[in-house]
């Protein structure tokens, strides 16, 4: 029988239903207490569950039936680091350890462990024992390298680094901590600026664009004309973005609307209501930046009879737009390139609350210019700053001046409409000021 309840709970084990091969290893366990191998294949369920708990629960019943049972010990030592537990699992590790001193798996998560609470020297001990058993293992090359890189031997943590990812050249975190080896290195080095870039553009090969960016602005603070740096930041901005409107795309809508008062759409109606002297039906009109729809939502009756298309970087946020049901085209693209890529022109084109993600204008007016029709019009709002220019905000968006929008509106051959302050949103209760303007062509 019980037997038979075993083939049983593996089989479920095997075919992913994990709930009844859970119901049918304590259906043998009630029966058999002391069944060691259904006790260790159900610590292995939970602990592949993360239900760390019950793992212990039933690796700590293996090894008190057998303690000479080596992997029942090491996996109760790793489901114990996993519950922040390390002291306790250095023990548990130490037993496996006793019974088979060559014991790899043990070995090596002995040594990850010590890493953890900060015995560099003795976990860097424990990998050079792994590594003398196993000289390919590629993550206790890492390992070794982070070992050495506690004890402040930068050289010597470059060149496990470089064992590690000479075993295994895909390896992500070895090629980041090799570069902060590097850059540890070479600290107050003519190269520290370079490492950093690199740095930077590890952590944009993983998407984590916080600190991507944070490893090119400090390069940029050592060499502020690194043209390297600034396009590998600008693309990080840009990426950065679009994986944040992608992210929150569902509640994109209603946070702006509800949290953040927003109303730059309705500045925009309200501004072409008043400068717009054509046809209001039957135009062709192209929303840029048109996340879910709100612009293009106000200018679907001009649009009426015409073409109303939309055009945005994130996907999700096409999705959204498309569940509207408002525009008869969407476009996946960039601004620029969409803008200076196509044919089609535009009666009116509109935009809000976009070019805060846009430092340098120019091309974008100068596609503005190819795009519209004689006599069209782009009609859009921005954060607005004063004096000349334009400048990064800490939230890391883009403010413009006055006198900046005019002088690229000029530079593309467009005439300045119109320009009227405005308050975009409000962010933790302070109004964001920002410009309501129209150009034309």
């Amino acid at each position: 029988m019980s037997e038979m309840l075993l083939q049983s709970a593996q089989t479920a084990a095997q075919t992913g239903q994990l709930y009844e091969a859970v119901r049918l290893y304590h259906e043998l366990l009630a029966a058999q207490p002391a069944h060691l191998q259904a006790l260790y294949e159900l610590g292995m369920i939970y602990f592949q569950a993360t239900q760390y708990g019950e793992a212990e629960k039933a690796f700590g019943a293996a090894v008190s039936i057998d303690p000479n049972f080596v992997n029942a010990w090491c996996l109760l030592g790793i489901v114990l680091v996993k519950q922040k537990r390390a002291e306790e699992a250095l023990q548990c590790f130490d037993r496996a350890l006793t019974l088979k001193p060559d014991f790899l798996e043990g070995l090596i998560n002995r040594a990850t462990t010590l890493l953890d609470l900060g015995r560099h020297r003795e976990g860097l001990e424990e990998l050079d024992r792994v590594l003398a058993l196993a000289p390919d293992n590629a993550l206790s090359w890492n390992n070794r390298g982070n070992a050495l890189l506690g004890l402040g031997r930068f050289r010597e943590a470059v060149e496990s680094y470089d064992k590690a990812l000479s075993v295994f050249p895909d390896f992500p975190e070895a090629r980041q901590n090799r570069l902060y080896a590097l850059g540890e290195l070479n600290r107050e080095g003519p190269g520290f600026a370079e490492v950093l870039c690199a740095q930077g553009v590890e952590w944009m090969k993983r998407q984590r664009w916080v600190n991507a960016l944070a490893a090119f602005d400090e390069a940029l603070t050592l060499k502020p004309d690194y043209p390297e740096a600034l396009a590998y930041r600008a693309t990080t901005l840009r990426e950065g973005v679009r994986h944040l409107f992608d992210e929150c795309a569902p509640e994109f809508e209603q946070s702006m609307l509800n949290n953040l008062n927003y109303r730059g759409h309705l500045q925009v109606r309200e501004l072409a209501e008043t400068v717009w002297q054509g046809a209001r039906s039957g135009l062709s009109i192209a929303d840029l930046g048109c996340g879910t729809g709100l612009v293009g939502g106000q200018f679907r009756d001009w649009a009426a009879g015409g073409r109303l298309d939309g055009i945005d970087f994130a996907p999700r946020m096409i999705e959204e737009a498309k569940a509207r049901g408002i525009y008869d085209n969407l476009v996946l693209s960039d601004l620029e390139p969409f803008l200076h890529e196509a044919d089609e022109t535009y009666d009116l084109l509109v935009t809000a609350d976009t070019m805060i993600y846009i430092s340098d204008l120019s091309n974008l007016f100068a596609g503005i210019a190819r795009r519209l029709k004689p006599g069209g019009q782009f009609i859009f709002s921005l954060e607005a700053k004063h004096g000349e220019g334009y400048e990064e905000t800490p939230k890391r968006r883009f403010r413009h001046s006055e006198a900046y929008l005019r002088q690229k509106a000029e530079e593309a051959g467009l005439r300045f409409v119109h320009i009227a302050p405005s308050t975009l949103r409000f962010e933790t209760g302070t109004p964001v000021a920002g410009f309501t303007v129209a150009v034309q062509k």
